[in-house]
């Protein structure tokens, strides 16, 4: 994973639409739209979580234009 983040930051003005649908892929699978699942399980967000505040802080941190 570490790598394909690392490509998306390498030059993110022209991949944002790949780091956004890595980000939605994430939450869609937290919501368990893509599994048939148990009405009562817990959604674990962790993932989806992460990876979001990793993009939010390095776009923040890198104050790109």
């Amino acid at each position: 994973m570490l790598v394909f983040k690392d490509y998306l930051i390498a030059d993110i003005h022209q991949r944002y639409d790949l780091a956004f649908a890595w980000i939605y892929e994430e939450y869609v699978h937290a919501n368990g739209y893509l599994t048939v699942s148990e009405a009562n399980k817990k959604k674990d967000f962790t993932k989806y979580d992460h990876l979001l505040c990793q993009f939010l802080e390095y776009l923040q941190e890198n104050d790109h234009e």
